[in-house]
């Protein structure tokens, strides 16, 4: 390739990513934002306890899903050449397997009442459970949606359907529905998202289905099911385990804590997530696959950084802000959660590099050994209670990135050595960044919760970014080019 081809095509790649991410930011900040402030205001109505008991279908659901597409979708992403036989295999697999799953969840519904021995349970699981059978319909449709970089159509699509069914949980909580107005709200939000999908799409199933392209897709898929299988189990460890040993009500903090902080790492993580397979699928040189890689770990960590730390810093505020004095429990699972919350975009894009490169079978393997060692920590943290539990989760994140990376180095050179080298800067300067304005704020005569956050958040923000700028730390540097050349 010459000089001229080549930044050709780097350009080329370089807006299609730049366009991606913009409009998978708005689709996953705008949803969010909205699903954040109704989560908000349902958590005032309603009781720890009624979040306590969504957050047991985590492993019911989450399981469900994988198997109902066995990581076929996955495989149709990343595949180069793929044909109607392709989809129309895919679309019938999901379909069959997504009722025969139902069925069996229906069937041990009952079960996993008397487990929890929590009253109504089994219509709750029944009815909750719908939502992966629906999602079943259109997972195809979605997949070349997303393999097409089309996520201003996601948008456009996801947008009305939160907006309407979060309207409808609001008013049902208003009028006590309790947990049932969780329920109902994923029920509507799920069935407007595969209507509208159905509508924009211009992909109609045409049944069918051919052994080939199963085996083919189906031998990639597998590894990932298997893998996202024991990842979600083993995700959901912890609220099984307080949700048995402890209460509903236990579980509840926990669930809010761990949603708080995933609301900054999830959003920022999977904007990128998203993008990144569609997007690294289409670069072979391994060069240009570092280059990129390390602009994104170093751009996602300036952005994340400052904000787990204000929530560290200011998390009995905020808590008293958006939830109320009945969620102060949640302080402390909160401040331990959100040191797990720097490694975890890492250990995610690590992984998408071995599902670029195709390695389903040494993923599976990675998960497998990632899972002892889990298992192990959290046996120990048993022995210290909920605090113990936490610190373990903690520990256990440094553990798994640590793993996750290992196989980068092979894969394009970049050994997680160079990686923390070019993320922790901007964790210490955000550590630094919080001293002055925290201990400002302490001494000033001031008790309102909202003065007391907004003048830290402003004061911590100027300081962190003139420190950054001092500093000349790289990812500062890039986005300020970027709004230069505007």
């Amino acid at each position: 390739m010459n000089n001229k081809n080549f930044e050709k095509n780097g350009v080329t790649l370089k807006n299609q990513a730049v366009s991606s991410v913009i409009w998978t930011s708005l689709q996953q900040f705008g949803t969010q934002a909205i699903s954040f402030l109704v989560s908000i205001i349902l958590a005032r109505i309603l009781e720890p306890k009624d979040f306590g008991v969504i957050a047991l279908f985590g492993i019911i659901s989450g399981v469900a899903v994988l198997l109902m597409s066995s990581g076929m979708t996955t495989s149709i992403i990343r595949s180069k050449n793929i044909d109607e036989d392709d989809l129309s295999t895919v679309f019938i697999f999901n379909i069959v397997v997504a009722a025969g799953l139902y069925l069996i969840i229906y069937v041990s519904a009952p079960w996993v009442e008397k487990f929890y021995k929590i009253s109504e349970l089994t219509s709750i699981v029944r009815v909750y459970s719908l939502i992966f059978v629906i999602q079943a319909f259109g997972a195809v449709q979605k997949t070349l949606i997303t393999k097409a970089l089309e996520f201003k159509k996601l948008f456009v699509i996801q947008l009305p359907s939160l907006v309407i069914s979060s309207l409808s949980g609001i008013l049902m909580a208003y009028n006590g529905f309790g947990v049932w107005a969780l329920v109902y709200m994923a029920i509507v939000q799920y069935m407007l998202d595969t209507l509208q999908i159905w509508i924009k799409s211009d992909y109609r199933p045409t049944l069918r289905f051919s052994q080939s392209k199963f085996k083919r897709h189906f031998g990639f898929g597998i590894n990932m099911t298997f893998t996202g299988i024991i990842t979600v189990i083993f995700q959901n460890l912890y609220v099984i385990y307080i949700g048995k040993v402890f209460s509903p009500t236990t579980l509840g903090f926990y669930n809010r804590a761990d949603s708080l902080k995933s609301l900054p790492v999830s959003n920022i993580m999977n904007v990128l997530k998203r993008v990144l397979v569609p997007f690294f699928s289409t670069i072979n040189d391994d060069i240009i696959l570092k280059s990129y890689y390390k602009k994104i770990i170093s751009s996602v960590i300036f952005l994340l950084a400052p904000i787990l730390v204000l929530m560290i810093f200011q998390a009995h505020n905020i808590v008293l802000i958006l939830l109320t004095e009945k969620w102060l429990p949640v302080v402390p699972y909160l401040q331990i959660l959100c040191l797990s919350g720097f490694l975890l975009p890492l250990s995610e894009y690590n992984i998408n590099l071995l599902v670029v490169k195709g390695h389903s079978k040494l993923i599976l393997k990675l998960e497998l050994y990632k899972k002892v060692i889990m298992i192990v920590i959290f046996v120990i943290s048993i022995y210290w209670g909920i605090y113990g539990l936490l610190v373990g989760q903690v520990f256990n994140g440094v553990v798994v990135y640590m793993l996750n990376s290992h196989y980068t180095k092979k894969l394009i050179n970049y050994s997680n050595r160079e990686q923390i080298s070019d993320v922790l800067p901007y964790i210490l300067v955000a550590a630094s960044a919080a001293i002055l304005p925290h201990l400002l704020l302490n001494v000033l005569p001031f008790d309102n919760v909202y003065f007391k956050v907004s003048a830290f958040a402003i004061l911590f923000v100027l300081v962190y970014l003139l420190l950054c700028w001092m500093f000349k730390l790289d990812a500062y540097s890039n986005i300020q080019k970027i709004y230069q050349r505007k």
